[in-house]
């Protein structure tokens, strides 16, 4: 047996408008039936004026249909420093079939840009 990983970009430029996500269409899914672990990087560009940070929120679904209602699974808060970029990185535990993840800004006067999602499922084949 070999375990691989296969890096993909998942969420690819977007924009959370102030008070506001990022929607689930704009994330591909992550299929988890054969990951035995999953790594998330998240990132956005935060303004120079703002004042509080953005949140990743993980989703899952049986059929990759099923997000609505939006259970989370996880949810990770990426660091505000105004006017720069900043990321997190953290695991995921495997066990959901289908994978999502959408990015909240939780300032109220300006968006954060640049929002990039990379998923790395680890696959035991």
């Amino acid at each position: 047996m070999t375990l691989s990983i296969s890096p993909v970009t998942i969420v690819t430029n977007k924009t959370a408008a102030a008070n506001g996500a990022t929607a689930i269409a704009d994330c591909a899914s992550v299929d988890g039936s054969a990951v035995v672990a999953l790594g998330i990087l998240a990132q956005c560009t935060y303004h120079a004026d703002a004042t509080a940070g953005c949140s990743v929120y993980v989703y899952a679904s049986t059929d990759n249909v099923g997000y609505v209602g939006w259970f989370e699974i996880q949810v990770v808060d990426i660091p505000l420093v105004a006017g720069t970029t900043k990321g997190v990185a953290f695991s995921v535990l495997p066990g959901h079939k289908y994978y999502r993840v959408r990015i909240r800004n939780f300032d109220a006067a300006v968006a954060a840009t640049g929002i990039y999602v990379y998923a790395e499922p680890q696959v035991l084949s």
